[in-house]
């Protein structure tokens, strides 16, 4: 297999205290990962680290050429006035799809997900539903590689499952 990423000596710490040091892992296409650890342990920055939104202090990350990586916070932030379409819409943007193609890729993956009313307002959504949204928002970018942080926080067990 591939790989995908691979991350060598990895540390990060905030102030003195270190989250993790000299961590070193890879990632092969096709794999499925998870990291589990107590709270505060690390994990939610190793994988804001790995997705390329936070630096580390030390170590290093090699990536395949041209990798996509899409990345689920434990938070789901939606722009005032989101609606499922209008939030996967949103995250098209800036690809190289015109907006007819966004509005028609928004559509078959919502449906995918399950959603049935693609107009509601995301405040209204539960967390489990608005969890499927800011997955369906990263999923519609055809991501080579996804991390999700927290995936199954307020999923019921259909949501788990799927």
């Amino acid at each position: 297999m591939a790989i995908l990423l691979h991350a060598r000596n990895l540390s990060k710490s905030f102030g003195l205290r270190p989250l993790f040091q000299s961590v070193a892992l890879a990632v092969d296409e096709n794999a499925r990962v998870g990291l589990i650890g107590p709270n505060g342990s690390g994990k939610s920055t190793l994988l804001k680290i790995l997705a390329g939104r936070q630096t580390p202090d030390d170590g290093s990350m090699t990536m395949r050429k041209g990798l996509r990586v899409g990345y689920v916070e434990q938070a789901d932030l939606f722009a005032d006035g989101a609606t499922p379409l209008s939030a996967v819409v949103d995250a098209l943007s800036g690809t190289h799809h015109d907006g007819h193609e966004q509005q028609t890729l928004a559509e078959i993956m919502l449906d995918k997900v399950g959603f049935m009313d693609f107009d509601q307002p995301a405040t209204e959504l539960s967390g489990g539903w608005r969890k499927r949204l800011a997955i369906a928002c990263e999923l519609v970018r055809e991501p080579d590689l996804l991390l999700l942080d927290e995936p199954t926080n307020h999923l019921d067990l259909e949501g788990i499952v799927w």
